[in-house]
């Protein structure tokens, strides 16, 4: 009875057919791998239920996008003035308004709002004490002492002179939310005039499409605004805030993605010429390898539609992983047609079930369930991470299998028999082999298992430390881009955090009171006990004892008058500041400004309002953040007023706590599968566990080097332990599937040791691109793997072999 052909002798059979349905199939994937972009919100990446993401939800219902994007505008010629770039900004503020998706755009404060209202924001006490310095100074008048006379005379003692300029009381609300609001446009001595524009946009949901669509409509007219009035060329326009931020942290990802690809690209071809040193073989692992990243890329946009700052490496990672099995496969093939073996025989010996492909599928299907064990996380960037390197593998592997045959097939079919012979590069008997065969002979195994295990006790000593996961703010991307830096400025010259904590609370009722608490803890609290230094709402607006202070400003006023002061200039600029105060009604929440009205305002349900709770420190680390974090629950407790706090850092903080939870149960699942895929695929049981044994001691190893290099765990490189445990795992299976068929250890490491070291370092490649990026973070997940991944090579090569020696599997001369 006839049976149906395997698939690499479909493909061997038919080779053109197989490769048109795989030109096809790679043009398709490559159509759909262009519309795959970056996502680089971790928020997407938390189960829905988390608490921090389930408040800014809340908070987007009412209010929409909590953040800004900030236009700078600064005139960079000297003499031009403030106007320039003033009337300049008014001309570009008027555009903005009108663009789509703007819902308003804040930039001059209602200065004069509050200059006619000033005294009214004093605390009661201040008024009072005004009004005790004037009677003390209208004292002193009666006595025959002049306030002012006597601070340059001896009639009165200093300390007893009152300051009627106030200077020291007005001081104390210059930077108090609301009572003092100053033009935005920032002009240091000596600087060129700088404002900043702050744009509130209407979409609930962050679309990069409709940023970037925005921001070319502010250059389209600020260009149109220059070439009609030339005298606002020197007006520079920059962009920032977290829409910026993102946007630039995509675009740069996208770059040094490029960049990486090109160098592991390069790096790879190079190892595969120096190996097979011949430019055929290269061609027969790099193109089906290509094909296959192509087919990943379109399964990755079927399946998620996206990347995240992770996968979006996954191109350069899968080219190291998916090339191993090219390498694995064509060393046999080429072997054994050195061996005298016709086209169909080495072709049968190297991808049947009984032959090198049985190795790179068991080593592979063992990957692939490291990679799928990550679904069963409860964070997205796992998952992603998981499912992506699946694909990745699957498709690699699939390629590989077909294409291979299928060109080896065409090949044959062309050059004679004495030219298809065996290539110089995988001789067995090669001094290259021969020497790398002689350095990693077991010779010594109990003393050296012996010295490997007391090396493996010591570094286990370091897993208690290693243990911890780490976030370090500043590390995860690239803070030397134009919109980090310009952030900083725009922060420095506002004297506020540009990411404050946002507490929504309903009702006018509830947000009075816990505006009131919170800023009587700010006034009573010692400082270092609060985890904040500012605080503002709606209510800020609105002076008490409006009525008992204007009773205090009427009898100020006529004191005042009474005074003989050398300033009358001033004296009457106080007066009439004091009877502008007096001339206006009482101030309710309609009075206050729109300007003002829409910062703390939800414009979908007028009872529901935002008080912003600026940041007492840096939240750049863990422990800041968790100080922050805790200190904010703590006021929802103390304070009788239910609220909702939204904040972006809450967000990193819940991404940090589920990874320190899940990181210790993914591995445990990790070793698991892999354990359970062992048992299944090596024979006899003790050889996986064997395998098994140095997976885990290789990790011991690697916990002991990165505290050695001071290299800590963090959110990115933690992702990393899958793909060197499933990675890892090809080396031992391959070097044991191959001793099992020679049954000589001497000519399995001439034969193949080399081979499996190759395979390492391509895969080691894969991952040094990620060695070359700015971001700190990144190359610390470059690092973990490549030191990984060398340790798991140095185990295989010296310890592993030792094993097999003691186990008597093998004969050793």
């Amino acid at each position: 009875m006839a049976t149906f052909p395997k698939l690499y002798q479909l493909s061997a059979l038919h080779p053109k057919l197989v490769l048109f349905i795989a030109l096809t199939l790679t043009l398709l994937s490559l159509w759909f791998s262009q519309k795959l972009h970056i996502e680089s919100d971790f928020s997407s990446l938390l189960p829905t239920q988390t608490e921090s993401l389930k408040n800014i939800h809340e908070l987007k219902k009412y209010f929409g996008n909590s953040g800004f994007l900030y236009v700078t505008l600064e005139d960079t010629k000297v003499g031009t003035g403030k106007k320039n770039a003033e009337s300049f900004t008014d001309q570009l503020l008027g555009r903005i308004e009108k663009m789509p998706h703007v819902s308003f755009v804040d930039y001059k404060k209602p200065v004069d709002f509050f200059k006619k209202r000033m005294w009214l924001y004093l605390d009661l006490a201040d008024l009072q004490e005004m009004e005790t310095r004037v009677d003390k100074g209208m004292q002193l008048e009666a006595n025959g002492v002049n306030p002012m006379m006597g601070r340059w005379m001896s009639f009165a003692d200093q300390a007893d002179l009152p300051d009627l300029t106030f200077q020291d009381i007005i001081q104390k609300y210059e930077k108090r939310s609301g009572v003092q609001f100053q033009d935005n446009s920032a002009q240091q001595p000596g600087e060129n005039p700088f404002s900043v524009l702050r744009i509130k946009l209407e979409q609930t949901k962050h679309n990069q499409e409709t940023m970037e669509g925005l921001l070319f409509a502010i250059r389209r007219s600020e260009t149109e605004i220059k070439k009609e009035k030339p005298q606002f060329s020197s007006v520079e326009v920059n962009f920032t805030g977290e829409y910026q931020t993102d946007l630039e942290q995509t675009s740069h990802a996208e770059k040094e993605i490029r960049k990486s690809s090109f160098f592991v690209v390069f790096l790879l071809i190079l190892v595969l010429f120096l190996y097979f040193r011949d430019v055929s073989g290269m061609f027969l692992v790099g193109v089906p390898l290509l094909i296959g990243l192509l087919w990943t890329g379109g399964l990755v946009y079927l399946f998620l539609g996206h990347l995240n700052i992770i996968t979006g490496f996954a191109g350069a990672i899968l080219g190291g992983l998916g090339s191993d099995y090219g390498i694995y496969l064509l060393t046999r093939y080429y072997q054994e047609r050195s061996l005298g073996k016709s086209f169909t025989e080495a072709l049968d010996l190297t991808f049947s079930s009984g032959g090198t492909a049985k190795a790179t599928y068991a080593s592979m299907l063992t990957t692939v369930v490291s990679f799928l064990a990550l679904l069963f996380s409860n964070f997205g960037m796992f998952v992603e991470f998981g499912l992506v390197g699946a694909l990745g593998l699957v498709a690699n592997y699939v390629a590989m299998i077909t294409l291979i045959p299928a060109c080896l097939s065409l090949k044959a079919a062309k050059v004679a028999r004495s030219q298809d012979s065996r290539l110089p590069g995988v001789q067995e008997d090669s001094k290259a082999h021969r020497f790398i065969a002689f350095l990693c002979r077991p010779y010594f195994p109990r003393f050296v298992l012996f010295l490997f295990f007391l090396l493996c006790l010591f570094s286990s000593t370091t897993l208690k430390e290693k243990s911890k996961i780490y976030f370090e703010d500043g590390n995860m991307e690239d803070r030397n881009l134009p919109a980090t830096q310009l952030y900083n400025k725009v922060s420095q010259m506002m004297q506020a955090s540009l990411s404050p904590t946002l507490l929504m609370v309903n009702g006018k009722g509830n947000e009075e009171k816990l505006l009131e608490a919170l800023q009587h803890k700010l006034k009573s609290a010692a400082p270092d006990t609060l985890v904040y230094n500012d605080v503002a709402g709606l209510s800020t607006f609105l002076p008490k004892d409006q009525n008992e202070k204007k009773e205090i400003l009427v009898r100020l006023g006529e004191k005042y008058k009474q005074i003989n002061l050398f300033w009358n200039k001033k004296k009457e600029s106080f007066l009439e500041s004091i009877q502008e105060s007096l001339n206006v009604k009482s101030i309710s929440r309609e009075d206050i400004p729109p300007e003002i009205r829409r910062m703390f305002e939800s414009p979908k349900d007028p009872d529901v309002f935002l008080i912003y709770l600026f940041p007492a420190f840096g939240r750049g680390n863990l422990e800041n953040m968790t100080r922050y974090y805790e200190g904010v629950l703590n006021l929802k407790k103390e304070i009788a007023v239910p609220f909702i706090q939204a904040d972006g850092s809450f967000i990193e903080h819940d991404i940090i706590q589920l990874i320190q939870k899940e990181a210790p149960r993914g591995l445990f699942l990790i070793l698991f599968c892999l354990g359970g895929i062992l048992l299944w695929s090596v024979r006899p049981w003790p050889h996986a566990l064997a395998i098994f044994t140095c997976l885990v001691t290789s990790l011991i190893l690697l916990s002991a080097v990165l505290t050695f290099m001071h290299i800590r765990l963090n959110i990115l490189n933690i992702g990393v332990f899958p793909i060197i445990l499933g990675t890892g795992v090809n080396c031992f299976i391959h070097l044991d599937h191959r001793l099992k068929e020679l049954k000589d250890m001497d000519k399995t490491l001439k034969n193949y040791l080399s081979t499996i070291l190759v395979c390492n370092l391509t895969t080691i490649i894969g991952f040094s691109a990620l060695l070359i990026i700015p971001s700190e973070g990144l190359r610390s997940v470059g690092w973990v793997a490549v030191l990984g991944l060398s340790l798991i090579t140095f185990v295989c090569a010296f310890v592993f072999p030792r094993f097999l020696v003691l186990k008597r599997v093998g004969t050793l001369r």
